[in-house]
């Protein structure tokens, strides 16, 4: 490929890649996850006003508030802004994929074909553009899988990637457990085996450090939260509470032990399909194709297909998902969407895609492949997944973001939102002043209600004397409470805004 070219591979995927992004936002019309990538953009806002190490001061890792919230210091604190940070971590993700393949030997536009399948499966390109922080994180964790066998100062930038990632998604975690581990048994043997030369002292240096830097940032967390909540593992208690709370723990032994296998089968049957029928094809053509007793050299062998980058990313991320099994024992899995934690899994699978056509392409014709593939895409599509393919509903809250930009157009100074669920974060994310937009109701499932803002009058006045606000929101279903309390002054889908007919204090 000529040099002005090289860039045109990775380019066609980056652009295939925010083509299918924005198709889902406008033309699918994507809105949210769930609640939580409102929940997340609103602490972004509050990290955009008040600057923090630990800006939600909950389980929720900081460096996706640190992310967002930094571009919202500098262009505002609007939705539109987390939007576009979303879009371009999405693109990022692309990118990192597109390195991964590359550092697996892949040519550049096997590597670029990998990386855009890699981003916009159904699921990819869903969290390529929400408001959530697993794209990218999970694109970091299968890049450093990958270049923990490569060379020091690679290993380096895997070691900043899973630093990064561990302050994302606790998934990560013991990927960079397994990167330090590895990092540090090739430092003290001196050499791996894609390696023909020893390591220098220099070299094994790095290879130290990349493993420290990889599980840096884990240690911190650990460290802050023994310091700031009194144990270095507050956020496993504080989930498994919560899934016990709502009832989201699984009931049996088999559904927590089956969950992340099951939820890995089953959210992207298509790709998941194609890649398992190629491999056995191609599994079934090399162990014909050799002979009784092949030499120790053989390159037709199944193992000599499979090198040691492959080989150590598969192990690593097989610790993943037998943390997350782990995890689901002890009940800290998360309680919506859980497919989410397995997105590396499933980037991983689309590289193994393009590696196992590729060798196949030398047992077998083009047309052949073809006819598998499409007969694998159609029996995913109209068989499996209306089957037995599972995925929680995303969730739309356009009228509540409106609903908070109206008041904030409207000049109020404050905004109290009264709901039952989560939606009042997509109101204050409309309403873009996080330290003037509050929730009159406590809505952890953890804490029991005393006083409830919406069973009557004066209870919702009191909550609104509380807080000295003028200005409130609710859900249309409580319409009628709002309209013995103040005056209407914007409706919109299911949210109502009102101004109370004298100054509350």
């Amino acid at each position: 490929m000529k040099p002005s070219a090289r860039g045109l591979p990775l380019g066609g995927a980056l652009l295939f890649k925010l083509a299918i992004g924005l198709l889902a936002l406008f033309g699918e019309g994507f809105h949210g996850v769930s609640d939580d990538d409102f929940a997340r953009v609103f602490i972004a806002q509050g990290f955009a006003t008040a600057p923090s190490l630990d800006p939600s001061g909950t389980s929720w890792l900081p460096f996706p508030f640190w992310l967002t919230g930094s571009a919202m210091l500098a262009f505002g604190k609007s939705l539109f802004v987390a939007r576009i940070v979303a879009v371009l971590c999405g693109l990022l993700s692309t990118a990192l994929l597109y390195l991964a393949a590359r550092q697996l030997k892949l040519s550049p536009l096997r590597s670029a074909s990998a990386a855009a399948l890699g981003s916009t499966f159904p699921y990819a390109a869903y969290l390529g553009v929400a408001t959530v922080p697993e794209s990218l994180c999970a694109a970091s964790i299968v890049a450093a899988c990958v270049l923990v066998s490569s060379s020091p100062r690679l290993r380096l930038f895997g070691g900043a990637l899973l630093c990064s990632a561990c302050l994302s998604r606790y998934e990560a975690w013991p990927v960079a457990l397994g990167f330090a581990l590895v990092s540090g048994w090739d430092a003290f043997r001196g050499r791996s085996e894609v390696n023909t030369e020893p390591f220098s002292k220099p070299q094994r240096t790095l290879l130290l450090g990349s493993g420290a830097l990889a599980v840096s940032g884990s240690l911190w967390w650990m460290l802050h939260g023994l310091y700031a909540q009194g144990s270095a593992t507050f956020f496993v208690d504080r989930v498994a509470a919560y899934r016990r709370a709502i009832g989201a723990a699984p009931e049996s032994l088999w559904a927590r032990l089956s969950g992340y296998p099951l939820g890995f089968l089953r959210g992207e049957p298509e790709l998941v399909l194609v890649t398992f029928v190629f491999s056995a094809w191609l599994f079934s053509s090399l162990r014909r194709s050799q002979s009784p007793e092949p030499p120790p050299s053989d390159s037709s062998g199944v193992r000599s297909s499979v090198s040691q980058p492959w080989r150590r990313t598969a192990a690593l991320l097989l610790l993943m998902l037998l943390s997350l099994i782990y995890g689901d024992l002890r009940d800290g899995a998360p309680t919506h969407h859980s497919e989410r934690a397995v997105l590396a899994l499933w980037m991983f699978t689309a590289l193994v895609l393009l590696r196992v056509l590729e060798l196949l392409l030398a047992h077998t014709s083009k047309p052949r492949i073809v006819l598998v593939a499409v007969a694998c895409l159609l029996l995913g599509q109209f068989v499996l997944r209306p089957w037995y393919s599972r995925r929680d509903s995303f969730i739309i809250r356009r009228a509540a973001v409106a609903t908070g930009a109206a008041a904030k157009s409207k000049g109020a100074e404050k905004l109290a939102v009264a709901t039952d669920d989560f939606g009042f974060y997509a109101v204050c994310v409309g309403f873009e002043a996080p330290d003037a937009c509050f929730s009159l109701r406590d809505n952890d499932p953890r804490k029991k209600l005393t006083e409830d803002p919406l069973g009557s009058v004066s209870a919702l006045r009191k909550a609104l004397d509380a807080k000295g606000a003028r200005w409130f929101a609710l859900p249309v279903k409580y319409r009628e409470l709002g309209e013995r309390l103040g005056t209407e002054r914007f409706v919109t889908g299911g949210w109502v805004l009102f101004e109370a007919g004298e100054p509350l204090r």
